[in-house]
């Protein structure tokens, strides 16, 4: 008898496993706004609670309406605010508030925890989505990458999370090797060839992502890295004069806090300079990446 309450008690803490999207809620509140306003950051249009359900901010934004099929949460929302700065910014800008609607769909791995949050377009026939992809290190939820697709249905890699994380790296190492470099040239022609190597390593990550989605176009990072690469090659010389060479410095440089920049805007920069997720070799740290049922489920249709 006590062999079985014990075995019941596991599967019960098993089957009711918190999961912690603190990390994916930052990442959505980076995203999706209230509105969207060049050079202003507003206020997050709702947060993913422990039940993995997406809750309205409740200060700007009401929740229109909510369906569920099978694995598939279809929500819609409205920004509502009473707030005189934003309404302020809203006119200024020749915002309508009675525009601002979304609709939003999550799926739901096999396990039923949140896979992606998309931010479906409002206007009929258009295909551009947002789609923000979620993996899960223990139970931990950490966004992985955003993939956007254009008027024309085409989907491109807009960010993507280790692509992140080695840029970020790059940019340290490049930092600690110019310290040393001061008293050894080789430190520098040495990082060049780490670069090269981490770059590589990222380029034929992005690769492998991309071909798994239909009807992509060649993300950015991937030309941003064939760049840096091809710098690289130049700088990675035992006997490299790096005095004349500064405009290759420069472009590897700015091709990284480029890639930088868009990270810490969509995903966050905690997380992506947080090591407790990442490993040394460029990886996640025992990633348990989610899975669609077999037979995923149809997506819901609003009424």
């Amino acid at each position: 008898m006590f062999k079985y309450l014990l075995l019941s008690s596991l599967l019960s803490s098993v089957a009711f496993a918190q999961v912690d999207y603190d990390h994916c809620t930052e990442s959505t509140k980076n995203l999706f706004q209230v509105a969207k306003i060049e050079g202003h950051s507003l206020p997050n249009l709702f947060t993913i609670n422990d039940e993995g359900k997406l809750i309205a901010n409740p200060k700007h934004v009401k929740l229109i309406s909510f369906e569920e099929t099978g694995k598939v949460q279809r929500y819609k929302f409205s920004t509502s605010t009473e707030k005189r700065s934003l309404l302020r910014l809203f006119r200024k800008k020749g915002v309508s508030v009675s525009d601002l609607k979304y609709t939003f769909e999550v799926h739901r791995d096999s396990k039923g925890r949140v896979k992606s949050v998309t931010k479906v377009p409002e206007c009929e026939n258009c295909k551009n989505t947002s789609a923000l992809e979620f993996t899960y290190i223990k139970d931990d939820c950490i966004p992985s990458q955003l993939v956007t697709k254009n008027l024309d249905g085409e989907s491109t890699i807009a960010v993507d999370s280790l692509v992140c994380r080695a840029a970020v790296q790059r940019e340290k190492d490049l930092i600690s090797s110019m310290r040393r470099g001061f008293k050894c040239i080789d430190e520098l022609s040495n990082y060049y060839n780490k670069t090269i190597e981490s770059s590589q390593k990222a380029l034929d990550h992005l690769n492998d992502e991309e071909s798994k989605l239909s009807d992509s176009v060649e993300s950015q990072l991937v030309s941003r890295l064939e760049k840096t690469i091809k710098m690289s090659k130049k700088l990675a010389k035992p006997l490299a004069n790096y005095a004349s060479m500064e405009n290759e410095q420069f472009e590897i440089r700015t091709e990284n806090a480029k890639t930088i920049g868009e990270c810490f805007k969509s995903l966050g920069e905690d997380y992506i300079k947080e090591n407790k997720y990442f490993s040394k070799t460029g990886g996640y740290k025992k990633e348990d990446r989610p899975q669609l049922p077999k037979k995923d489920d149809a997506v819901a249709v609003e009424l």
